[in-house]
């Protein structure tokens, strides 16, 4: 679960001749480590903030307003209310704000969302999205359901994959700005912890977002190690202290710059396994992998 450093944006820059598979991301890399005993999916969509994320799994609830379902299988068009949606931090004023038309909340609803097929009031079918606008369809004709009150939206993922290894990195997109305010500051590490409490068999792996250094990073740190414990994994600090012995045993054959040796010493990621300021290149995802497949194996999900 996560966003673009999920998707894997970038991973295939600086991919080598000898890679021929196309799909370079780390779940996909962490797939083939893992081999064919284990299935893994990659639920990563770019630019989610950590609220969209946890919806999409199913951890925070998501409410379907009340509206007539057609006995059709035809396209109605619903409205959700997510958890946090109604609120937004206020930059000019400093305050909290509420505003009930708030639309910072869209998430994705397409491939490899995790969402469909999903159920609304215990009926099966499929979420689109078209601009703002969310459209169900029913799986199958049935008699028109007129819903008094709000529904929970039951997503694919929060069914089917309750008894999975759940591994969740975000934070990065959090507090975007919508209409020039905040709409969310700070708090991914409470949204991972919905998305725990929704997984039935207690395996999970977490990762904060890799931006910063050893000094601005401590605060967030310290909080992930403290509510997390043995499930938390420091992936900008795993990546800064062995990214290049990793990929330089597989050949990467990378040298470290000043400029790179003077990040590396603050606990910044080295812009030789970088594809831009955010997202790693091919030998960055290669060891975020690694640093998974290894904390899966202290963790005894898989050897």
């Amino acid at each position: 679960w996560g966003d673009s450093l999920t998707n894997g944006t970038g991973s295939l820059t600086g991919k080598p001749d000898k890679e021929t598979n196309e799909d370079c991301s780390y779940p996909a890399v962490l797939g083939r480590l893992l081999g064919e005993d284990f299935t893994v999916k990659n639920f990563g969509i770019g630019g989610e903030t950590s609220w969209q994320i946890a919806s999409r799994q199913g951890g925070m609830s998501v409410a379907v307003l009340p509206f007539t379902l057609p006995g059709e299988t035809v396209a109605t068009a619903v409205s959700l209310k997510g958890q946090e949606q109604d609120f937004y931090y206020d930059n000019a004023t400093g305050k909290w704000t509420y505003d009930e038309d708030n639309l910072s909340y869209k998430f994705n609803v397409g491939d490899g969302s995790g969402v469909n097929p999903c159920k609304i009031g215990g009926i099966e079918g499929t979420l689109t999205r078209d601009g703002d606008t969310y459209y169900f369809t029913r799986g199958e004709a049935g008699n028109s359901i007129t819903f008094e009150t709000p529904q929970q939206l039951v997503p694919f993922a929060s069914e089917a994959y309750k008894n999975a290894v759940h591994i969740i990195w975000m934070g990065q997109n959090d507090a975007p700005s919508h209409n020039g305010q905040y709409v969310m500051q700070a708090g991914f590490e409470e949204r991972m912890q919905t998305m725990i409490d929704n997984i039935e068999s207690g395996k999970y792996i977490v990762a904060d977002y890799p931006s910063g250094n050893n000094a601005n990073s401590a605060q967030r740190v310290q909080k992930c190690n403290q509510k997390f414990g043995k499930h938390y994994l420091n992936i900008r600090d795993y990546i800064v202290k062995y990214g290049l012995s990793v990929a330089n045993s597989n050949g990467a054959g990378l040298t470290v710059s000043d400029d790179d040796a003077k990040r590396i010493a603050s606990g910044q990621i080295p812009s030789c396994l970088l594809s831009d300021s955010v997202h790693g290149n091919y030998w960055y995802y290669q060891v975020v992998a690694r640093a998974m497949k290894e904390k899966g194996v202290a963790l005894g999900y898989w050897s």
